[in-house]
């Protein structure tokens, strides 16, 4: 989180493991074909001052839930749906 974000975090709990081929493979320009496996967790914010610390990110931004950006990734609302869940138990999807 510091080196993309600038901000310092403290984990919380684990809220899934993510590697559903219907959303987590991504076939690249070149034609190289990637499974990604994500871990997602909850976390608070304990300092840092959100910014952009990458050459890889133009901007950077927290949203409230119910008004996000219209061109999420399809695998975001799965994971925010699981996160907002409240379960105690992690997911595997």
């Amino acid at each position: 989180m510091k080196e993309e974000t600038n901000l310092d975090i403290s984990i919380k709990k684990l809220i899934g493991v993510y590697s559903d081929p219907n959303s987590q493979v991504f076939e690249y320009p070149n034609g190289k074909v990637t499974q990604f496996i994500t871990t997602c967790f909850l976390a608070e914010v304990t300092g840092g001052e959100l910014k952009c610390n990458s050459s890889e990110s133009l901007d950077i931004k927290f949203f409230e839930h119910n008004h996000l950006p219209q061109d999420l990734l399809k695998m975001n609302p799965r994971w925010l749906k699981d996160a907002l869940s409240n379960r105690k138990s992690a997911f595997i999807r």
